[in-house]
């Protein structure tokens, strides 16, 4: 006979943008395991929504076993960065670690971001394929060219909203996983990092302001981590991939401890 726990502990999981910094997201999510909390619903943008939804599809993953064989530098570097070649290449490297073509073959509810680049909208997905969606959550301008979805071009979801808390629905703990929140020492001279900085300036008003919203609802109990990285979002080397999921991991215990969450 099976008993089921009535006091299993649930939270609704936020994983925000940051490119190679999302391997923090991983070590939150083994945290989350180890302390026996159900993560009932995920909601992420750009490497979030990608993390979250190899999470989704199969909740027993083993990221180990993935980061033992993972080269990501390798492949990144050798993808064509035509509009129609790099989505597809993408897909299929996403397709080996996913497990799901549409939004109802998960395991847990999944939600992401996309932003309309003609119009400045936010486009959010929630149901239906999987693919290509996936792909314009993650199009970093710049970087991956825009993806074509019923006529709209889609780039990067972090540019509207880099935390997007706002798709949680169903749980009244939130745990937000949020990478980006840090800004660089410029060199005015340094267009990149102006840039750079910019950018974050923009996503931390956003997000900074999701986040008292969120905290000052009564019937909503938020935790944020803010982890302090680093690692450059661009910078895919293996040796990073094991600091960042200790961190991570590590992180969100200290967290779940000392601010009594759940």
């Amino acid at each position: 006979m099976i008993l089921f726990k009535k006091n299993i502990k649930k939270v609704g999981l936020v994983l925000g943008g940051g490119g190679a910094r999302g391997f923090f997201h991983i070590g939150v999510l083994k945290a989350l395991k180890e302390k026996n909390i159900k993560i009932t619903e995920i909601s992420g943008t750009s490497i979030g929504a990608i993390i979250g939804a190899v999470y989704c599809s199969d909740p027993q993953i083993d990221f180990n076993k993935i980061l033992g064989e993972l080269n990501l530098l390798k492949i990144l570097t050798k993808l064509e960065f035509s509009d129609k070649k790099t989505v597809e290449n993408l897909i299929k490297f996403l397709k080996t670690f996913i497990k799901a073509d549409n939004f109802s073959d998960l395991k847990i509810p999944l939600s992401f971001n996309a932003t309309d680049i003609n119009t400045g909208e936010e486009i959010i997905f929630k149901d239906g394929p999987l693919f290509p969606a996936l792909i314009s959550s993650m199009a970093i301008p710049g970087i991956f060219p825009p993806v074509e979805i019923d006529g709209k071009y889609l780039s990067d979801g972090g540019i509207l909203d880099n935390t997007p808390i706002k798709l949680i629905k169903k749980n009244k703990h939130i745990l937000l996983s949020n990478l980006d929140m840090s800004l660089l020492e410029i060199n005015k001279n340094d267009r990149i990092s102006v840039l750079k900085n910019s950018i974050k300036i923009m996503q931390r008003k956003e997000s900074i302001e999701d986040i008292h919203y969120f905290k000052n609802m009564k019937k909503i109990k938020l935790l944020s981590l803010n982890p302090d990285i680093a690692i450059n979002s661009l910078d895919f080397r293996k040796k990073n991939y094991k600091e960042l999921i200790n961190y991570g991991y590590q992180l969100t215990l200290e967290k779940l401890e000392n601010e009594k969450f759940v």
